[in-house]
């Protein structure tokens, strides 16, 4: 289950960092300045960070992890998809914000699921992985 779990790593990191290097271009696609969203990108990551430790606590608490955690990856997946439909800035935002929520929601189910591996390996393999992620994401929206 941690080979899942730090394949989902890899994939809910790799399309939650499609947001920065984008930025550019929602400056020029929304006709706003780099400022405003610079700070919309700040504000999505400052609330999807204290959403998590909800989740934290709350995932002690799931009966089925796995099953949680594919539905937190199909959601970024899916709302991932959904970034191009943007009609405004408000809109996009509003899809961010709930891509790194469930980008959220995904990181202490992984590692908890993780974490009940009797492997050694487990850890470094899933947090490797969630690096991977995020490195690979920019270069390929790019």
């Amino acid at each position: 289950m941690y080979i899942f779990s730090s394949l989902g790593h890899l994939i809910v990191d790799f399309f939650a960092s499609f947001m920065t290097p984008l930025g550019p271009y929602f400056v020029e696609k929304f006709n706003t300045s780099s400022q405003t969203v610079a700070m919309f990108i700040s504000a999505v990551a400052v609330i999807s960070s204290l959403i998590q430790v909800i989740f934290g606590v709350s995932t002690d608490f799931l009966k089925n992890k796995a099953a949680f955690l594919v539905i937190t990856i199909l959601l970024v997946i899916l709302l991932t998809g959904l970034i191009g439909f943007a009609a405004n800035l408000f809109t996009l935002f509003f899809i961010f914000l709930l891509i790194n929520i469930a980008n959220a929601a995904f990181h202490p189910l992984g590692a908890a699921v993780v974490g009940e591996s009797s492997r050694t390996g487990a850890m470094p393999f899933f947090v490797s992985a969630g690096t991977l992620g995020v490195a690979l994401g920019p270069i390929f929206i790019t």
